[in-house]
């Protein structure tokens, strides 16, 4: 794990926050409905409204602030009437529509389902493959999820239309077929609907070990730990296995919007079903677990150098390839053709028309340094990656940032500090830093894509932006 300090709202504080906000709603609402008042409901949403603020409220937004006492100082002068108990009508109804939706979603064409998604990353950590069998098997459960969620959304929506004085239908003079009262409600949408997740999921846990008994977890309690390891996860919709093209930029050998992150967080960590998760940051050993992927693989890039004697920074274009584990191949393609080989300790130069140029790679430590580093971090290698440089992970699963600066005085006089951007599973640009000189930004995989058309060095710039929050 990176020894980096934990960002605003995240790190295990933060957890223990969420974990009692997430646990003190139900209790809350249910004493709110025995006692039949007001100011207890007002407590109850008022601890929601933190649960969905607490990140930006720890990065001292002041819009989040805002937020929280206007929506404070609203339930406080609602706790009076009976209103501040209707609107806890909308969380059981709400929140488990939303996540169904999150899981149906996943069952789209060109989408991989959510329990998929999940299950692939723990067998990959572990090393095992998942079988067509299993794949199918957690296809229809992600399904199924979606179904029970909806279900469980359906029935609290009827009971809150019954719920008697205060319910929807009562709100407008409609006397319902079937009246509850609000301690029924209440023992149904905050105790009840849990014991149905929670009896599902044992279900099926206990379905798949017969079904699946060769897996990378040990008992129910060791796959919920796992899952809560593999970083934000259901929290951001956002656990991927796919192998998206990505490697390092070893450029020097030759010459935000706003986190949305929260806003399902909350909504996900509401029900129990997503509460192994419920880590909201990531760190530096999430992100190489995302970018680590087997060889052999390839991606274009669209290299950005800027200069003083440059109006406009120069502009190389072309791919890089990784035929092996040993091997890193840069070929530039525009405005001029180079290929530059690192491997079995020598670097290799060709140009058209002339004979390569050969040397050892001891030469140049600082460029063995950081053949060995990109090469830890697409084998997803954190120790070794830590042996070469201080790491500092930031933003989200959605967009994130991880920047590497030189430990060895050697490689620090030459580079100031390395930042990788990426959007979930996909490493996007590399900014560099160097010691002397102008930022170089390389573009990769899809942003290299989207640059084909854009030749202003701002907008270029946008793209390798976009991949980080800001």
């Amino acid at each position: 794990m990176s020894a980096a300090r934990p960002e605003p709202g995240q790190g295990p504080l933060a957890l223990a926050l969420r974990v009692v906000l997430l646990l003190a709603y139900p209790v809350l609402s249910h004493v709110a409905s025995l006692r039949n008042e007001g100011i207890w409901a007002a407590v109850a949403l008022a601890g929601l409204v933190l649960l969905c603020l607490l990140e930006p409220l720890a990065r001292l937004r002041t819009w989040a602030w805002t937020v929280l006492l206007a929506a404070c100082a609203l339930l406080w002068w609602l706790g009076g009437s009976a209103w501040a108990w209707m609107l806890l009508l909308a969380p059981p109804v709400v929140f488990p529509l939303l996540v169904a939706w999150g899981f149906a979603r996943s069952l789209l064409p060109g989408q991989v389902p959510l329990v998929t998604r999940i299950v692939q990353a723990l067998y990959a950590r572990a090393g095992m493959p998942v079988t067509a069998a299993l794949e199918r098997y957690t296809r229809r459960l992600s399904g199924a999820w979606a179904l029970v969620l909806l279900t469980l959304a359906l029935i609290n929506l009827g009971l809150a239309m019954s719920a008697v004085p205060d319910g929807l239908l009562a709100a407008f003079g409609i006397q319902p077929w079937w009246p509850v009262t609000h301690e029924q409600w209440s023992w149904c949408a905050n105790i009840a609907d849990w014991g149905l997740i929670g009896g599902f999921f044992a279900l099926e846990y206990a379905v798949r070990s017969q079904w699946f008994p060769q897996r990378p977890y040990r008992n129910a309690w060791d796959f919920m730990r796992q899952m809560g390891q593999l970083g934000p996860a259901p929290a951001g919709w956002s656990i991927t296995c796919a192998r998206p093209p990505t490697t390092g930029s070893i450029s020097m050998i030759s010459g935000n919007p706003k986190t949305r992150r929260n806003r399902l967080a909350c909504l996900l960590t509401a029900l129990l079903v997503s509460s192994p998760a419920l880590a909201s940051g990531i760190d530096a050993a999430w992100i190489l677990r995302q970018l680590a992927q087997p060889a052999p693989s390839q991606t274009n890039f669209v290299e950005l150098r800027g200069s003083a004697l440059l109006k406009e920074p120069l502009r190389i274009e072309g791919q890089y390839r990784r035929p092996d584990t040993a091997t890193l191949v840069r070929e530039v393609r525009a405005p001029y053709a180079e290929t530059t080989t690192i491997a079995n300790g020598q670097v290799s130069i060709a140009r058209a028309g002339k004979p390569p140029r050969v040397f050892a790679l001891q030469r140049v430590p600082e460029l063995a340094d950081l053949q060995a580093s990109f090469g830890a971090m697409l084998a997803g290698d954190l120790a070794a990656l830590e042996q070469n440089y201080r790491l500092q992970a930031s933003g989200n699963a959605q967009r994130w940032q991880l920047q590497l600066t030189p430990k060895a005085d050697a490689l620090a006089r030459r580079v100031q500090a390395v930042t990788l951007h990426g959007q979930h599973a996909e490493l996007r640009c590399i900014e560099t830093q160097p010691a002397k000189g102008d930022l170089q930004r390389t573009l990769l995989g899809s942003a290299a894509t989207a640059a084909a058309n854009v030749s202003q060095a701002a907008a270029l710039g946008g793209l390798c932006d976009a991949g980080a929050a800001r």
